[in-house]
């Protein structure tokens, strides 16, 4: 049984059903540490932690692709014949707050579009990513930030 609000979790399943397969019987695995080539020189590690730092380099470079030419919608397999997907991207973790999240973009868009009186396609213009990181590192002051920006922090004048 999967415990499919996990991130991940169809992978998982995908992997359990081939591994299931007997042609799979005399399969090991080891755990690699990641990143050992931040401690010794590529060349002298093992084969194993090699290709755990070619597969972290393919993964980090798939990151610096532009959205617009990255595949986010993952196809159904045999293992996970359902998935949840919003603005035609597969979600695969985090699914109660990427749905209120999701939730709470149009009516947040039109407010601030509504309260600075900027015209629809503004929006659009503002370099949402780079907000993101600029609060990320703000976690636990993410939401007070939030309201900052956006001036909706109660005052004496106004109570939300």
């Amino acid at each position: 049984q999967y415990h499919t609000l996990e991130p991940d979790w169809d992978l998982i399943a995908a992997i359990e059903k081939l591994l299931s397969n007997h042609m799979f019987n005399n399969v090991t695995f080891h755990w690699i540490a990641a990143h050992e080539d931040y401690k010794r020189d590529y060349k002298i590690l093992s084969l194993p932690a090699q290709l755990n730092v070619d597969a972290d380099a393919l993964a980090s470079r798939i990151q610096r692709y532009p959205k617009t030419e990255r595949y986010w919608k993952v196809p159904l397999s045999p293992s996970c014949t359902t998935h949840l997907d919003i603005n035609q991207k597969t979600i695969t973790s985090g699914y109660k707050s990427k749905i209120r999240r999701t939730r709470s973009y149009e009516p947040l868009y039109s407010y601030i579009t509504d309260k600075d009186k900027w015209a629809s396609n503004v929006m659009e213009t503002i370099d949402w990513n780079l907000h993101k990181q600029g609060i990320q590192n703000k976690y636990t002051q993410r939401q007070h930030y939030c309201k900052l920006v956006h001036d909706l922090l109660p005052t004496n004048a106004t109570v939300h």
